[in-house]
């Protein structure tokens, strides 16, 4: 297995790689992955096709993947009939919710006919692990995302940021003021 395709070691890991993310690329993991929604939800929450809101599904686990390898995130090196062809694959593999059924995938990756072998398909073999990963575990990821964020929201720090921010905003509407009586 690639260093792409490791699996997270632990709940922390993958919730720090989480918050990691850009925030849409976050959210569309989040709303598609840990709350269920489905590809059409998703696709009118983002105002995009079906097949775009798959790309970006694609692209975000990819960026989570390569956070928890540790590598730098890239762009995506794949072509856009890669994509699409991988973005299709994924979103049947993640059609097929059945609980019991083992997450291994069959030896070409994924359910229907094979997309690519070698790298390629090692590589779209462990995203597809890691969003069934991500749908097995998503009550108490959730519950971690959320405990993060309050306890940054409770931070020293943020609440530092939160009043310059606030000071900031004050300057503003008092320059402003001020040049318009002047």
């Amino acid at each position: 297995m690639s260093a792409s395709a490791r699996p997270p070691g632990n709940l922390a890991e993958l919730v720090a790689a989480l918050r990691l993310l850009p925030p849409r690329q976050a959210r569309l993991i989040s709303l598609r992955l840990l709350e269920g929604a489905s590809e059409e939800d998703c696709a009118s929450f983002y105002g995009t096709s079906r097949e775009a809101c798959g790309v970006h599904l694609l692209r975000a686990l990819d960026a989570l993947s390569q956070q928890l390898s540790g590598r730098s995130p890239r762009s995506t090196d794949l072509t856009a009939a890669q994509e699409a062809s991988w973005s299709a694959g994924l979103e049947r593999a993640l059609a097929i919710d059945a609980p019991s059924r083992s997450p291994e995938p069959p030896a070409h990756g994924l359910a229907g006919p094979p997309l690519d072998q070698g790298e390629g398909g090692e590589r779209l073999h462990g995203l597809r692990l890691l969003a069934l990963q991500l749908r097995s575990q998503a009550g108490p990821i959730r519950e971690a995302l959320a405990a993060a964020e309050r306890a940054e929201a409770d931070s020293p720090a943020r609440r530092r940021s939160d009043a310059l921010r606030i000071v900031a905003i004050v300057v503003l509407i008092a320059l402003a003021v001020w040049l318009g009586l002047t």
